[in-house]
């Protein structure tokens, strides 16, 4: 035996690991015997799938991801293993991915006998899964329904009048049943930030235009912002209430912009207190709405990622419907009430582990949650309240299951017609701009394209100045510091890398003075380059921009379906936008 490794599934406990060793030569499946010396990852993850647990996750093993981790942290996490999420293991685990083609030799070149009992190990299925058949098991107290998704197990269980001792909890179709249940535990209302990396705490700048349409609607479009949408409130027609959408690449700020959201709106509200609107009676209505402002922001991402726990499967006669919709409602008495039990807090898949527990919770729905937030916000039912939805990493569930997207968007957009005391406001945030825009066109809704536009190379240089790395004479006088600024380009998350690096770079080289001039620009940028290409793979769609690059130095318009052709293979505008690579914005034909 050359090598011994002890692998651990995501999601599940440390007991649960199993130990996988590689010989001296291994047979692939295509018969073709491989030395350890040329043994690589990818026949790793070959070797791997002939277990049957591996295929109880996952139907090929080109749908798993293999993170080598570090042992010494995998045991101070032990007992929160069951709960970690694939960002966790990188930055909690000190998870390394290892990719298909390097040898696996690369990543374990020697252990000691204590390291040799470690977990080494971390699978990450990326599969949406594989559906098992379905079968009943009843007698005459009641009726189990069993569902197989991936590893994971759902029942629908029916009560029959016999059944006694199962903990009902709430009744989740009503809003005030809710509420009650909800306050028997500790409750910490508060709103948590989505962005908790290094670029928390930049100056926000560079988002006008943003707020400007969600407030005040695209003209040119004819679509709706928020003080006409209030003048239509109770207005049952479609086309009054568009869909704010933030859809644009990973890194633009999607996140940031809901972090952000309540000041913004407060500022437009305080803009309206003007002795010119005293007599505007539309304009008083939405100043006393907006007075009971609720923000809650939810996501299907870091925290309380998108998994197939968030799939109720509800069987009717033969066909079996997919429920997300109640996913978002938990999500969101999570996000309002952050609920505390008697040891601590509960993390976002306990709770929603506790929920699932009651056999009617595929009850609890979208209009249910945003009731149980209004009664708990003023005491007369029949006042209204605003309330802005965040809805981040959209496309995180679009992966899990493409027709719960759908059928949640329809009920997302059925609340902004319907709450007669509630003015709803979701803002819809992902990455995946093209199947977002056919799921709400295919519900028949509009959508409100709310733009993220790169920061200019000014606002870019403020957040640095903000942030007391530079100064006025060096944001404007290092020529390097402006090529690189030029260079990045304004995009937020390289923006935050750049920063990130000058900072732990200055104060390496000058602890005292903490003196910018003593920061190595170029090495700066290598370091940025060496993380983005690594983050968004620009290596492997490179070869795509060499048109993209022409197009947008000569200033000439594109479709975002348009096609750009390699070696016979074609990628579109709007899948690099989604990707990150590039960013799109609404041509001026007028001129």
């Amino acid at each position: 035996m050359m090598l011994s490794l002890n692998c651990l599934i995501l999601g599940r406990a440390s007991e649960k690991s199993f130990t996988e060793d590689i010989g001296e030569e291994y047979d692939t499946d295509d018969k073709v015997k491989i030395k350890f010396v040329d043994f690589k990852v990818s026949h790793l993850k070959e070797k791997l799938f002939r277990r049957q647990i591996i295929k109880d996750i996952t139907s090929s093993s080109e749908y798993i991801d293999l993170w080598k981790v570090d042992g010494k942290k995998v045991n101070e996490e032990e007992n929160n293993l069951k709960e970690f999420t694939e960002s966790d293991i990188k930055e909690k685990l000190g998870g390394v991915k290892m990719v298909g083609k390097n040898k696996l030799k690369s990543y374990f070149i020697k252990m000691s006998e204590e390291e040799e009992e470690d977990i080494h190990v971390f699978i990450v299925s990326t599969t949406t899964g594989k559906c098992l058949p379905t079968f009943y098991l009843s007698n005459k107290r009641f009726a189990v329904t069993k569902y197989r998704v991936g590893s994971d197990l759902f029942f629908r269980v029916k009560a029959g009048p016999s059944q006694q001792g199962v903990p009902q909890g709430p009744n989740w179709n009503d809003a005030s049943s809710v509420y009650s249940w909800i306050q028997t535990f500790q409750l910490n209302r508060g709103r948590n930030r989505l962005v908790t990396s290094f670029g928390m705490d930049f100056e926000f700048c560079g988002r006008d235009d943003t707020i400007d349409i969600l407030w005040n609607g695209n003209n040119l479009l004819n679509r709706n912002g928020i003080v006409e949408r209030f003048k239509y409130h109770g207005d049952r027609e479609k086309e009054h209430h568009p869909i704010p959408v933030v859809a644009c690449g990973p890194g633009t700020g999607k996140s940031r912009f809901l972090d952000e959201v309540e000041e913004l709106l407060k500022r437009n509200v305080d803009d309206l207190d003007d002795p010119n609107n005293k007599d505007n009676e539309d304009i008083q209505k939405i100043r006393n709405a907006f007075k009971n402002m609720v923000v809650i922001n939810t996501t299907y991402g870091n925290g309380s990622p998108a998994k197939f726990e968030d799939l109720i499967i509800v069987q009717i006669d033969d066909d079996q419907v997919i429920n997300a919709e109640t996913s978002l409602a938990i999500r969101i008495l999570y996000e309002y009430f952050r609920p505390k039990h008697n040891y601590g807090r509960f993390s976002f898949s306990d709770f929603r582990s506790l929920c699932k527990k009651h056999s009617t919770i595929s009850e609890f729905t979208l209009n249910t949650a945003l009731q149980v937030v209004h009664t708990d916000t003023v005491k007369q039912k029949e006042t209204l309240i605003v309330l802005v939805l965040g809805i981040d990493e959209f496309n995180k569930l679009h992966d899990v299951h493409k027709g719960a997207c759908k059928a949640l968007v329809n009920s997302i957009g059925g609340m902004m017609l319907d709450s007669q005391n509630i003015f709803f406001i979701p803002i819809m945030a992902g990455t995946i701009e093209g199947p977002l825009e056919e799921y709400i066109t295919e519900s028949r809704y509009k959508q409100l394209r709310l733009p993220l536009y790169l920061l200019d190379r000014n606002h870019a240089t403020e957040i640095g100045k903000t942030m007391g790395l530079i100064d006025e004479k060096y944001g404007k006088l290092h020529p390097y510091f402006q090529v690189s600024i030029g260079d990045v380009g304004g995009h937020v998350r390289t923006l935050e890398y750049f920063y990130e690096f000058f900072e732990r770079e200055m104060e390496t080289k000058d602890p005292d003075k903490k003196d910018p001039y003593k920061v190595e620009i170029n090495h700066i940028m290598h370091q940025v380059e060496a993380k983005i290409s690594y983050e968004y793979g620009l290596g492997s769609y490179s070869r795509w921009l060499t048109e993209v690059l022409a197009k947008a130095i000569l200033n000439l318009p594109v479709n975002k379906d348009d096609k750009i052709k390699f070696n016979g293979k074609s990628t579109s505008y709007r899948d690099l936008s989604s990707m990150g690579l590039i960013n799109l914005v609404l041509a001026d034909t007028t001129t």
